[in-house]
């Protein structure tokens, strides 16, 4: 479920959007990064603190993860503001 969390977000709002409604809170879901940061928010949650593991070692794993992708993440960055 936390994996496809983004692409149901999306295709939600997609859905409501053809029937004519609009909202703030729906144009907000639809961001590309919120739907990102609610997905790893969501992770946290259900593959973390609801198994009993304390909040300073997910953190910890998140923040190897990140390291791990930085330099990825920095030249896909430069590469679209060309």
């Amino acid at each position: 479920i936390v994996t496809l969390l983004p692409l149901l977000l999306f295709l939600l709002t997609a859905v409501i959007k053809s029937f004519k409604v609009e909202s703030p809170i729906l144009q907000l879901l639809g961001e590309p990064y919120i739907g990102m940061l609610l997905s790893v928010l969501v992770a946290i949650y259900l593959l973390g603190l609801r198994q009993g593991i304390a909040m300073k070692p997910i953190m910890k794993k998140l923040e190897e993860s990140f390291k791990a992708t930085a330099s990825v993440l920095l030249v896909m960055a430069g590469a679209g503001a060309l």
